[in-house]
């Protein structure tokens, strides 16, 4: 769709002349476009038209203006980051015990789930359902975990039973960063977001997310409501306030699927909120973590 600024542009270039030659008005066109596409906007924080189709279809681009650290240190992933805490909790006892027998159902066994949970690596925010029936299926956060290594490719499922691949003890075997990008890379672009949820449009909160990331680090060293960036997100993509059908469940959809899972998965933000859906939805303040200020630049 053309915005009204190039439209008025295009019009005003029109209408300057009326004997345009075809191939001179296709060019002087082509500069106006070139202009406005490189141009900074205030909605997208500075970055322009051209900057952020790179952000939003090609986001590991070697041109796209947001780069992410890939010199991270194990250690310090471990330390601040539950998804791959998690993740390589699940990929040694495998690579070291052998494959794990599933349930019928393909999940991990109870006795298992109760063994990471007792970890105290992440609740998440149906710590209390889980609590009374600790399935796999009744804590979003080990779904989260499970689906993501096996869409990166690190674990499989094979014949009713969970087996590392060369690929998974391979990473192990890396310094941590390189399987912190694989799932990265797995949960943000191969995974569907909307799985988890009833919310209407599957790419909200997911669309965009090296740009709020970006917003968050920039933004993040000082306690901020999660509205926040709820309201630059929804700023920078107002198609998702029409989809979700009103601001509220804009706002709701954004801040469950890109905080209260996205980002506190990886370990990207702090809240005392992050293990109750009910307070996060209550606006509470967010600050960035050192992980994300080491991994976004």
């Amino acid at each position: 769709m053309i915005n009204n600024a190039l439209k008025e542009r295009m019009e005003a270039l029109l209408n300057s002349r009326e004997d345009w030659p075809v191939d001179e008005l296709h060019q002087e066109l082509e500069k106006i476009v070139d202009e406005m596409n490189k141009k900074p906007l205030d909605n997208f924080e500075g970055f322009s038209p051209a900057d952020m189709h790179y952000i939003l279809y090609t986001p590991f681009h070697e041109k796209c203006p947001i780069g992410i650290n890939t010199d991270i240190s194990k250690d310090f992933l471990l330390q601040h980051s539950p998804l791959l805490k998690l993740a390589v909790y699940i990929m040694e006892k495998i690579s070291a015990e052998g494959p794990m027998p599933l349930t019928s159902k393909g999940n991990l066994k109870v006795s298992f789930i109760k063994e990471l949970y007792n970890l105290g690596i992440y609740y998440g925010y149906d710590r209390d359902s889980f609590e009374k029936r600790p399935y796999q299926s009744n804590w979003n956060f080990l779904e989260a975990v499970m689906l993501t290594c096996i869409i990166a490719g690190v674990l499989k499922k094979i014949k009713g039973i969970l087996d590392i691949t060369k690929k998974g003890n391979a990473l192990l075997k890396d310094n941590g960063s390189s399987l912190f990008k694989v799932l990265f890379i797995a949960y943000t672009i191969k995974l569907n977001w909307g799985y988890f949820d009833f919310f209407e449009d599957d790419d909200c909160g997911q669309l965009g997310f090296l740009w709020t990331l970006w917003i968050l680090k920039k933004y993040g060293f000082t306690p901020k409501p999660a509205s926040f960036y709820a309201q630059k997100y929804l700023t920078a993509f107002p198609i998702f306030i029409n989809q979700q059908n009103n601001m509220h469940f804009a706002d709701a959809c954004f801040t469950v699927r890109f905080m209260a899972r996205f980002c506190s998965y990886f370990g990207f933000i702090a809240s005392d909120n992050n293990d109750n859906m009910a307070l996060f939805l209550k606006d509470p303040e967010i600050v960035s973590t050192p992980l994300l200020n080491a991994f976004i630049k």
